[in-house]
């Protein structure tokens, strides 16, 4: 007896694992990677020693419509540590989101510097979309907005200190 109902329950559990990897595959949710361009600058400046940027270094998304489809995106004074290693941006785009997640290689020093990260990323359709900027492995330091993406776009959003 207690083997039938150790055979049934196997069977079970081995059911239930193939009906759910074949859902996944029906239903794919994999955002595409769409990052054509990327670049950033060498530290800028360092924090003060109270760990803020100062009045004339505030953080800002600058942001503008670019040939074929592509918007380029400025993300300017993103305090990271000063020894970084390499800045990585991973941009990608599902549906009417564009997740931004920029990451330090390494995190070891006891400072911050100031940097800035040019991306372009693309192709876009004329439409609205929600873009979001992502910090660190952990993914903090978490801040949105929206665009109605046009080939005539251009603006910049303040990032808010408490963001």
């Amino acid at each position: 007896m207690k083997k039938n109902v150790f055979v049934a329950f196997s069977l079970l559990a081995v059911m239930g694992f193939w009906a759910c990897e074949e859902s996944f595959e029906d239903n794919p949710v994999e955002p595409q990677e769409s990052l054509r361009v990327y670049a950033a600058s060498g530290c800028k400046f360092h924090a003060r020693p109270d760990g803020t940027r100062g009045p004339s270094h505030e953080q800002c998304v600058e942001y503008k419509a670019l040939a074929d489809g592509y918007l380029s995106l400025n993300h300017v004074n993103v305090g990271f540590n000063c020894d970084p290693g390499q800045i990585i941006t991973n941009v990608y785009i599902n549906g009417d989101t564009i997740e931004v997640v920029e990451r330090e290689e390494r995190s070891g020093a006891d400072c911050v510097c100031f940097y800035d990260l040019y991306s372009e990323v693309g192709p876009l359709e004329d439409k609205s979309y929600t873009i979001v900027f992502e910090r660190g492995r952990w993914r903090y330091e978490k801040f949105r907005f929206n665009i109605q993406y046009s080939p005539s776009l251009s603006g910049t959003y303040n990032v808010k200190e408490e963001e």
